[in-house]
């Protein structure tokens, strides 16, 4: 059919034409050929015959078709790494967010404990001759616990393999809740004193010791108490 319009065009318009043919060789293999036809006219402008060029333009088509292919690989190739360009950079912003994320907690972590040892001793030498040195030496006994804190905290911040994980190991042991709060309360004790706030505990039951882990409930509860005056 594309030899008859092809044939028909010359006859209609008697312009050269030039198209490809695509044949089966031996042994199975395709030969390509480019046919260039070109119109022989008489003085009167009439078509008396037809010349026909033939080149074997097989090794032509055989690059372009290896083109063609390379060309689909390397999309396949580009598309497979834009993928995986766009999953690292999803891995970069979850990393940058989990950083600014643990700076945050790391800060509150290390203001805490260290506002209370600061509060406690300046709260101590103001009053260390008004008071009874057993009230002395629960001042020392909170700025110890404070400290007994920020270590824990300190030594956590070093074990680098937790970090990296992306979360901390849990130390479960059967510790009383209401002591629990008590020291968190005490932590805040000197804030609350300035403040000249009462805080009181109700509880609906009478055993409040329950599995967990007790540095870890203490962190929670401080993060959500950082502005006591508030509570």
């Amino acid at each position: 059919a594309l030899e008859q319009r092809y044939n028909q065009e010359i006859f209609e318009f008697k312009k050269p034409v030039t198209h490809e043919l695509c044949l089966e060789g031996s042994l199975s293999e395709k030969v390509h050929i480019e046919l260039s036809k070109l119109p022989i006219l008489d003085r009167r402008g009439e078509l008396v015959e037809i010349e026909v060029i033939a080149h074997d333009i097989t090794p032509r088509a055989k690059r372009e078709a290896d083109l063609v292919q390379q060309h689909d690989a390397l999309e396949v190739l580009v598309m497979e790494r834009t993928r995986e360009l766009s999953h690292a950079l999803q891995a970069a912003e979850a990393a940058s967010s989990a950083k600014t994320e643990f700076i945050s907690n790391m800060s509150h972590e290390l203001r805490t404990p260290m506002h209370a040892i600061m509060s406690l001793s300046e709260m101590g030498r103001e009053n260390c001759h008004d008071y009874s040195p057993e009230k002395v030496r629960n001042y020392f006994y909170l700025i110890y616990q404070s400290g007994v804190r920020l270590m824990s905290f300190l030594n956590n911040l070093l074990d680098i393999s937790k970090l990296q994980g992306g979360r901390m190991g849990l130390e479960l042991e059967n510790a009383d809740l209401v002591t629990i709060i008590e020291r968190v309360e005490e932590e805040f004790k000197a804030l609350i004193t300035e403040q000249s706030l009462t805080v009181t505990h109700q509880f609906a039951v009478t055993d409040t010791t329950i599995e967990c882990d007790p540095s870890r409930i203490e962190q929670v509860m401080s993060r959500r108490s950082k502005s006591p005056p508030s509570y």
